[in-house]
């Protein structure tokens, strides 16, 4: 049986390009790219991080997106796969329409020859708020292993390698934090586990860089230790199969009140991995 590819019959020539020059570009962000709904983006062949050429195929057909067609679709998505929110907690952007630039392929068109638009952006900088629920387990972090095998360790450690591993790439040397913190344990299998609040930290400013203003982080995980290890001696719950539960807010405070930028709500700590 004889297959064959079906190439797009689509001159490249007449084809979308989307052009993208960024003036900084922080090393952990990973290559930036545009993309359009329905298509494929193709990075153009280059070396250089600040400019990124694109083209889109069909994912149906593999044709390119040509530029007439492409200005019936409104949506351009721009993505920076490795962007770390806390290293870079807001962004703004600016929008304009350059005509005759590349007129003349691999030529430098004289400036005067250049049409541009006004630049248009927002009123101010966006404040992101990322959400995530996944499950998380303090104690494998930095495990060490193919298979991530919890390591047992005191909470005052168990936190304080989390927080390492968390600001690790932060942009400020203060941030905001808020924790709520409980405890569930079965007492049954075929009903659900008990779950009892143990601990509420409020929004509190914390220095987690030296330099920092706020409370030294050291200080904050001692305050938290010590929130649990006081409930656990008064209430002395079951042990067997016990998990500690981690409510986690953390805030911007590039903004003029602390804006929550990332909310963790999957982290979790087994009893048995203390020590």
């Amino acid at each position: 049986m004889l297959l064959k590819r079906r190439i797009p019959i689509r001159r490249k020539s007449l084809a979308l390009r989307v052009t993208v020059t960024l003036e900084i570009v922080p090393l952990s962000a990973g290559l930036p790219l545009v993309e359009i709904d329905g298509y494929t983006c193709e990075r153009a062949d280059g070396d250089d991080r600040q400019k990124g050429i694109f083209f889109y195929r069909n994912k149906d057909n593999g044709e390119y997106l040509l530029a007439s067609e492409a200005r019936n679709i409104p949506g351009r998505t721009f993505i920076l796969p490795d962007m770390d929110i806390l290293e870079r907690q807001n962004a703004q952007t600016e929008i304009y329409l350059t005509r005759n630039a590349d007129i003349v392929p691999g030529k430098t068109i004289a400036k005067p020859f250049i049409y541009q638009t006004p630049r248009v952006s927002f009123e101010r900088p966006l404040c992101p708020t990322l959400f995530n629920d996944d499950p998380i387990n303090l104690a494998t972090i930095y495990g060490g292993s193919a298979n991530v095998t919890p390591v047992k360790r005191t909470l005052a450690c168990q936190l304080g390698v989390f927080y390492e591993a968390l600001f690790a790439n932060a942009g400020t040397k203060d941030i905001t934090l808020q924790l709520g913190l409980s405890y569930e344990y079965p007492i049954n299998k075929e009903i659900q586990k008990i779950h009892l609040p143990v601990y509420l930290m409020p929004p509190t400013k914390v220095a987690i860089r030296k330099g920092g203003s706020g409370t030294p982080l050291n200080d904050v995980i001692a305050t938290q230790v010590a929130g649990w290890d006081t409930w656990f001696k008064t209430n002395t719950p079951e042990t067997d199969e016990g998990t500690l539960l981690f409510d986690l807010t953390v805030m911007s405070d590039l903004t003029e009140r602390p804006m929550p930028t990332l909310k963790l709500t999957g982290l979790y700590l087994p009893i048995a991995d203390l020590v």
